[in-house]
């Protein structure tokens, strides 16, 4: 079952640490605009791309996802 990146605890985390958009997607490696659509729906992403953007929040992974099951 696949899982997704979940945009409200994405948005949620950069919320609690105060993050913007810009100084996190510098910290993840990607661009501003792939990480405004990020927040803006849940999506697919790959296990590299999960991993660098748990990294520039310093939270688990698995903080960040949810599964495909639970949205439907």
């Amino acid at each position: 079952m696949p899982a997704l990146l979940d945009h409200k605890k994405l948005c949620k985390e950069m919320s609690e640490q105060a993050l913007t958009q810009e100084t996190l997607a510098e910290r993840a490696g990607i661009s501003d605009r792939h990480l405004r659509n990020l927040r803006s729906r849940d999506t697919n992403v790959s296990m590299s791309l999960l991993y660098s953007i748990s990294a520039a929040l310093r939270v688990p992974m698995d903080e960040l996802v949810v599964l495909q099951e639970d949205r439907e």
